[in-house]
């Protein structure tokens, strides 16, 4: 039997009157790779928002494994299990790798502030797991030999790498990916395409990216989903997405989906 993993319902979320997301509902399957595609300004992005805690819709019901969520702390929402990447990556300059990986643990860590400064009791060993963790990432990655290099002195697709890295350090069972491969070669592009199948495949992750690069997205998604103008258009197989009318119409207008 399969497991729904992450459930929206009727999401609904207005910004001054203007509606971004308009009654969306989805199931994602647990360890299943789910794409979100659309036209920009569509509500992608926004979507990730409230699953993530960001923002919180004004309707709706949005379920981690049958718990609600919506409206939740973003910290919260990490430490239950829900990872995330960003469209821009979020990262600072100076920072070594290792610690950025590192700051993926903090959602999972339980000591206070007093016995972390004192490395006190527990706080001692939370830090050495989650360095410990944080290294294993970076070697599952092939990125151990960067672990010292600060972030400002990589070049952007490592960044976007590191990055998920640091998401996989949370130990997340769904991990949203904002356009992982946006502005990469097509190396990079390789690379983290390679990444995110090790993490669906390897860690038994649920994935949910959302990816303008269609050709990945047909490449790894078993499922996608589209969004237009904050509404669902369309859910299924990539070849059902490739022969769907209403997406087409949604890509390239309706005057030209007709004719092709």
């Amino acid at each position: 039997m399969t497991t729904t993993v992450l459930e929206l319902e009727d999401v609904t979320l207005n910004f001054s009157g203007v509606r971004s997301l308009d009654g969306v509902s989805l199931e994602i399957r647990e360890g299943e790779t789910f794409g979100i595609i659309g036209p920009n300004g569509a509500g992608k992005s926004s979507l990730f928002n409230c699953v993530s805690g960001v923002y919180r819709p004004q309707q709706g019901s949005i379920r981690h494994r049958g718990q609600e969520i919506r409206g939740a702390r973003p910290d919260r929402i990490n430490a239950r299990g829900i990872g995330r990447t960003f469209q821009n990556v979020e990262s600072f300059p100076t920072m070594t790798v290792l610690d950025s990986v590192l700051l993926g643990c903090i959602s999972k860590q339980r000591a206070g502030v007093l016995r972390g400064m004192l490395w006190y009791g527990w706080a001692a060993r939370e830090e050495r797991e989650s360095r410990a963790k944080a290294e294993e990432v970076l070697e599952m990655f092939g990125l151990g030999a960067l672990r010292d290099t600060r972030m400002g002195e990589l070049p952007g697709g490592t960044q976007r790498q590191v990055e998920l890295c640091r998401a996989l350090a949370a130990e997340p069972d769904v991990l949203l990916l904002d356009e992982p491969v946006a502005g990469m070669t097509h190396d990079e592009v390789e690379s983290m395409v390679d990444a995110i199948l090790d993490a669906n495949e390897r860690l038994g992750l649920t994935v949910v990216l959302i990816e303008h690069n269609m050709g990945v997205v047909m490449d790894i998604c078993d499922r996608i989903a589209v969004l237009d103008f904050g509404r669902l258009v369309a859910v299924g197989t990539p070849s059902e997405i490739g022969a769907n009318p209403e997406v087409l119409a949604a890509y390239l207008g309706s005057a030209q989906a007709d004719s092709a």
